[in-house]
């Protein structure tokens, strides 16, 4: 092999492997072009004063795990579950009474519409019932390779929802709210399972 062939050879061999890490990048964040100089952990977004923070290029990634001063567990950083938690204990005041599982634990499929979740102190609804996601409700999803994911609702209309989240970009992100056969549903990549809600603010809008 001549020595013109061998740097064509190895030439094509290095593009190879870029296009392949540049497409899995791609796969990881297809919704944002990724900064490889990323630094995990900076604020990048925040509702009602609770920060979200970047996770860096690879959802499964953890950077250690985050509580509360007084020792209540928010979760691993910067998992969605640890916004949830951090922000449902630093805004609303709540406490989960169960703090483990991955964002589809959220949503218990034996609770009723309109039950209590009792493992995260919650009144749930389903996605396709009779009432639609308001503000400051927790929407959980389905999917994510089993792990699920779970994002907060910082506006509401009759033909929209916008979430906050974390670990899922973008941070911030419309999704369409449709009525189909008298049930509310939200239309998302990932599929809803329904949503949660603080029992004081349900009461409030019985």
């Amino acid at each position: 092999m001549t020595k013109r062939l061998k740097i064509i050879l190895l030439s094509a061999i290095v593009l190879v492997l870029a296009s392949g890490a540049s497409l899995w990048r791609s796969f990881m964040r297809s919704d944002v072009l990724w900064n490889d100089a990323y630094s995990a952990g900076i604020a990048i977004e925040g509702l009602d004063g609770v920060m979200v923070y970047d996770n860096g290029p690879n959802f499964p990634d953890s950077h250690g795990r985050n509580y509360a001063p007084d020792g209540y567990y928010f979760g691993q950083k910067w998992q969605c579950v640890e916004f949830i938690k951090r922000y449902l204990y630093q805004a609303k005041g709540l406490r989960m009474p169960d703090v483990w599982g991955n964002a589809i634990s959220f949503f218990d499929p034996d609770a009723a519409q309109g039950g209590l979740n009792t493992k995260r102190g919650m009144i749930q609804f389903r996605q396709g019932g009779n009432e639609p996601p308001r503000p400051g409700d927790l929407i959980v999803f389905g999917g994510a390779a089993g792990y699920g994911h779970v994002a907060i609702v910082a506006f509401a209309d009759a033909n929209s929802v916008e979430v906050v989240q974390q670990n899922k970009p973008p941070a911030r992100e419309r999704l369409v709210l449709r009525q189909s056969n008298g049930g509310y549903v939200v239309e998302a990549r990932l599929s809803p399972l329904g949503w949660l809600r603080l029992p004081k603010e349900a009461l409030n809008r019985s």
